[in-house]
């Protein structure tokens, strides 16, 4: 268990708890994208879980975000509130809770 949380520990330092998504779904003739700023949070050490929440943004400062324009055939999602709470029972199993909120 423990090279799992080491692995778990170095991933989210090097991606400093910090995440942003590009997400486009469809079928045509009808699509739909939304992007998503994702932080997380490392508390294995004291509850044994690690803690994911996140939203949609229109813009993210240091890079350009791949929106298309909305149309006719083209709509934007909007993640209001997305949370996912991952317990580590063993080094091969885990309990994953996920909640996301659409508008």
């Amino acid at each position: 268990m423990s090279q799992i949380l080491n692995w778990i520990r170095y991933y989210l330092k090097i991606a400093c708890c910090n995440l942003t998504s590009y997400m486009n779904i469809s079928i045509p003739p009808l699509s739909r994208d939304f992007s998503l700023h994702a932080f997380a949070s490392d508390c294995l050490h004291e509850h044994g879980k690690l803690i994911i929440i996140g939203r949609s943004i229109e813009e993210y400062g240091p890079k350009p975000l791949p929106l298309k324009a909305v149309g006719w055939f083209h709509n934007r999602m909007v993640v209001k509130e997305f949370k996912v709470i991952c317990e580590i029972n063993s080094p091969t199993n885990a309990k994953v809770t996920q909640k996301i909120y659409f508008v």
